[in-house]
């Protein structure tokens, strides 16, 4: 993922119900230990934000991508 990428956060995450709808990629953390997991911060249009892990994310244009193979387009 990179910065500018339109992501949301995942349904089971405990700020889904503060955070809502689609967020951008507004800084990405990278580290050089390797213990210590990229980091990316988010922000909706709301200026809702906060620092999430990408296993907490979903690419919207992934999202998508599911619905027209289930579609069969």
């Amino acid at each position: 993922m990179r910065v500018g990428d339109i992501v949301r956060l995942k349904k089971e995450h405990f700020l889904n119900e503060f955070i809502k709808g689609d967020c951008q990629i507004t800084q990405v953390m990278k580290y050089s230990y390797k213990q210590r997991k990229t980091r990316y911060h988010i922000k909706n249009n709301e200026d809702h934000m906060t620092w999430v892990h990408i296993e907490e994310l979903d690419l919207v244009s992934d999202l998508r991508n599911r619905k027209l193979e289930k579609l069969g387009i």
